[in-house]
């Protein structure tokens, strides 16, 4: 009978092979997960980075991916700004610095700001969409641009942002959104003469007083937007982004 004991051990070890090679493969497949695909910025951040996109310091490639998702070649950002001062003089000022991507479709637009406005800001400089427009079947297109500032102030100050119609001018919107900014956190999206677009990184407690504020700031938000407050309301609480828009 104690011969006959190894060969109970030969058999139990065989059968936990199976087993032992089964655990093997999970320990190798969980260090696998989650790997996914290399990530391309960490590509972008090892090459050299070279100065001639009209003066921002980019890699080659990053260009070149934006110009690929939206389908438009970069091209030097040149436009000519009139800005309104409080007492109502207008000053000509040409923007000449920075690249844009021109007539990008809505969606692929917001889908570049989403996946490389952090990566564009940690180099430095700041993405957002501008100059809306419009094709023949009513189908809106945004210009993608990028411009060598990390504050979106110095961008909405240089582009002369104004609501003219209700006696607010450039200084006005700024301080106001300096404001919400500070008690809410604002990430800027669309950025122009009349038009301001953010994302709520922190919800406002009081939805309503909110919308109310931002209501009495900018009247066109339910005058040429939303068909009532409460509208606004539940749009606030489900998206955290808020739209001004000055006719």
């Amino acid at each position: 009978m104690k011969q006959a004991q190894p060969l109970a051990n030969t058999k139990k070890s065989k059968s936990l092979l199976p087993i032992n090679i089964i655990l093997i493969l999970s320990i190798l497949l969980a260090s696998c997960i989650g790997k996914g695909p290399a990530d391309p910025k960490k590509h972008w951040d090892k090459q050299p980075k070279v100065i001639d996109f009209n003066g921002l310091s980019l890699s080659p490639d990053f260009v070149k991916t934006l110009e690929k998702e939206t389908g438009k070649s970069w091209e030097p950002f040149k436009r000519e700004i009139w800005k309104i001062n409080a007492d109502q003089s207008e000053t000509e000022e040409v923007l000449n610095e920075g690249i844009q991507f021109s007539f990008v479709d809505e969606s692929s637009a917001r889908l570049a700001f989403q996946k490389y406005m952090e990566y564009v800001h940690q180099q430095g400089y700041y993405l957002f969409l501008s100059n809306i427009d419009f094709d023949d079947n009513y189908r809106s297109y945004y210009d993608v641009i990028i411009l060598p500032y990390q504050d979106p102030y110095i961008i909405i100050e240089k582009l002369g942002t104004h609501a003219i119609n209700y006696d607010l001018f450039n200084d006005d919107i700024i301080k106001m959104l300096r404001q919400w900014d500070v008690l809410y956190g604002l990430s800027y999206e669309i950025m122009d003469e009349s038009r301001i677009h953010a994302y709520i990184d922190k919800k406002p407690k009081d939805i309503r007083q909110f919308t109310q504020e931002v209501f009495e700031f900018c009247p066109d938000v339910i005058y040429q937007g939303y068909g009532s407050m409460e509208e606004m309301v539940k749009d606030y609480e489900a998206n955290q982004y808020i739209w001004l828009w000055w006719d």
